[in-house]
């Protein structure tokens, strides 16, 4: 005996009131849960929907779909970073990395136009327009995410992840503790290699915060196709 279309609906609507809020997710769970009452039947052909469909959520345990749900973020959120590997990895080779030579000594050449008590006031600001940036593109991002949420009425994990950035907002306050980490070790930047080093970790750190802000948000049509083959059929 094979479940009808309504109770299929009847599924996703229990995965949704229990918490299961992405699409993905919720088919997945669905697939599992109509397998289960399926057997079921097979075996006690008189139980109810109902009936089937409680003792399939018990075997969930008592967190009910907690744990899968937690199970499911940590592996899109394993393959989010290795989507910004992919992109990132490109500017380490040629031609791109030229562009990154060329931003490194760029930035050398300014550090030292800049009076050294004025360099901590610099990465300081800096780092405040990095965090605007990211607050702003976040924003607009997730309101992007929310309008189409509202269209479509599917939310699924990885979309999420690049709207949110992939919670990287955080990154905004490293070029102020590489700086902190430098003073505290007693370095100084009027040595030309550590000046050049660190303007090349900076430079680099530069680059992962455009491929996280701009190439994987662009990409992601093309990278939710790839995360979920039915993305593009539904």
């Amino acid at each position: 005996m094979k479940l009808s279309e309504v109770q299929i609906q009847e599924l996703y609507k229990f995965t949704r009131k229990h918490f299961v809020e992405h699409y993905d997710l919720q088919t997945e769970l669905v697939d599992h849960l109509a397998n289960g009452i399926e057997q079921q039947w097979k075996e006690t052909p008189n139980v109810t929907f109902e009936e089937a469909q409680r003792k399939e959520f018990k075997k969930f345990g008592v967190c009910g779909f907690h744990d899968v749900i937690k199970d499911r973020r940590k592996a899109m959120a394993k393959k989010y970073r290795k989507y910004i590997f992919r992109y990132y990895k490109e500017y380490f080779c040629l031609p791109k990395v030229l562009k990154l030579i060329v931003l490194a000594i760029g930035l050398f050449f300014l550090l030292q136009l800049i009076y050294p008590e004025y360099k901590f006031i610099a990465i300081t600001a800096f780092t405040f327009v990095i965090g605007c940036v990211f607050i702003w593109y976040n924003r607009r991002n997730q309101n992007k995410y929310q309008n189409k949420i509202g269209t479509t009425q599917k939310r699924w994990m990885m979309e999420g992840m690049i709207a949110n950035l992939g919670d990287a907002g955080s990154m905004g306050i490293f070029p102020m503790y590489l700086f902190n980490t430098i003073n505290s070790g007693g370095y100084q930047l009027k040595n030309v290699y550590i000046a050049l080093a660190i303007c090349a970790i900076i430079c680099s750190y530069l680059i992962l915060c455009y491929v996280i802000v701009f190439s994987i948000p662009q990409k992601a049509e093309e990278l939710l196709t790839e995360a979920y083959p039915e993305y593009k059929t539904i």
